[in-house]
């Protein structure tokens, strides 16, 4: 459908409060071989916590271009508009496309980029594509305040990118569906789960939160849900790692040793046997019956291979914490705790060991965003 000039809808959408874009931790990360479109697929308990991004957003109607777009399976304008943006291909004038949007994605580290290159504006292209709007017809804008380190393993870009795909969902409910002529029960959950999947692999968890027994690129998902909300000791050292650094570090040491070094206990059990013994953990309400499920691949390459990682990690578990490990791809590890003052006394204790390294207390947030 497409809206002339006399009959389009004044529409504009902004979050009246302030966003929050939850973190993530990895409880376990289980990196089972990498699949033909470049991801790999894992076995991952997530669990989204209290440390939480901010973000101000909006969005309105443009008057540039009202023409709705066909997202079918062939090579149209959205699929080429979201090849250049989301997968970061150049595909020519889609490219130019793209980067003339009236959009703007801005946040308070100069290190971070804003523009089409920043996964915020990712979703938001992504979330067009499964609406069925012609990108230029919005006139998108986020301000995000960061407050998740960078290059951490910490879902702080992913996180974000679910806070806008979350907000564009609840103004395509509240509004935006009328004013872009679509009716707005054709955007299902699935074709928000879909945008998120096609922004990045962590995002689908993030748009969602809470706790999760996760699969695939992190896309398919067991709920869990845990008791209480215990309080974590980040260890954030001084540099991050990129993704696909540690995904290299990871395949380079497979290759070398021809295992999958997935020795943990839990690697034995099946699918079903590992959710169940994940579930039976957590209903305990007792760290010490979480603590023998929790592995990360990543330990090998991230901790073990770094004299300085070693020294962090081992420090961390001499804190006497019940529950010690590193989140994602790294670098940053974590300590669970039973008692908040016990996470207070080892963050005192590990700040004068490791003045180099910014400690920084928090807590498991694993109630899910509710999405209208």
């Amino acid at each position: 459908m497409m809206l002339n000039a006399e009959s389009e809808i004044p529409f504009l959408y902004s979050a009246k409060n302030v966003l929050p874009a939850r973190a993530k931790l990895n409880l376990s990360l289980s990196i089972l071989g990498q699949r033909a479109d470049g991801y790999h697929d894992l076995q991952s308990v997530m669990v989204t916590i209290a440390l939480a991004d901010r973000l101000h957003i909006a969005m309105t109607r443009s008057s540039r271009s009202t023409q709705c777009i066909d997202v079918g399976d062939d090579n149209d304008t959205c699929s080429c508009l979201a090849s250049a943006a989301v997968s970061g291909s150049d595909t020519g004038t889609s490219f130019d496309e793209v980067t003339a949007l009236e959009w703007r994605v801005g946040t308070d580290l100069a290190s971070i980029p804003d523009d089409q290159d920043n996964i915020a504006w990712k979703a938001a292209l992504a979330f067009c594509c499964a609406a069925d709007i012609a990108p230029a017809s919005m006139i998108f804008s986020a301000d995000i305040e960061k407050n998740i380190p960078e290059e951490a393993g910490l879902g702080g870009g992913s996180t974000d990118a679910a806070a806008v795909l979350r907000f564009l969902h609840c103004a395509w409910r509240q509004g935006g569906a009328d004013a872009f002529g679509k009716d707005p029960r054709f955007f299902t959950s699935t074709l928000l789960e879909k945008a998120a999947c096609r922004t990045g692999a962590d995002v689908p968890f993030c748009l969602r939160g809470g706790i999760a027994f996760c699969e695939g690129i992190g896309e398919r998902m067991t709920p869990l849900a845990m008791r209480l909300p215990y309080p974590v000791l980040l260890a954030i050292p001084p540099s991050g790692i990129k993704t696909g650094e540690a995904y290299a570090r990871l395949r380079r040491l497979r290759q070398e040793t021809q295992s999958h070094h997935r020795s943990h206990k839990a690697s034995d059990l099946t699918r079903e046997a590992l959710i169940k013994a994940w579930q039976n953990a957590l209903n305990e309400g007792d760290l010490k019956a979480i603590a023998p499920l929790v592995h990360n691949d990543f330990i090998e390459v991230i901790v073990y291979q770094d004299p300085s990682m070693i020294r962090l990690f081992e420090a961390l578990q001499g804190t006497g914490a019940p529950l010690v490990s590193l989140s994602g791809s790294g670098p940053v590890c974590f300590a669970l705790f039973e008692e908040e003052k016990d996470g207070h006394a080892a963050q005192y204790q590990m700040q004068k060991l490791f003045p180099n390294v910014r400690f920084m207390m928090t807590r498991l947030s694993p109630e899910e965003d509710i999405l209208i």
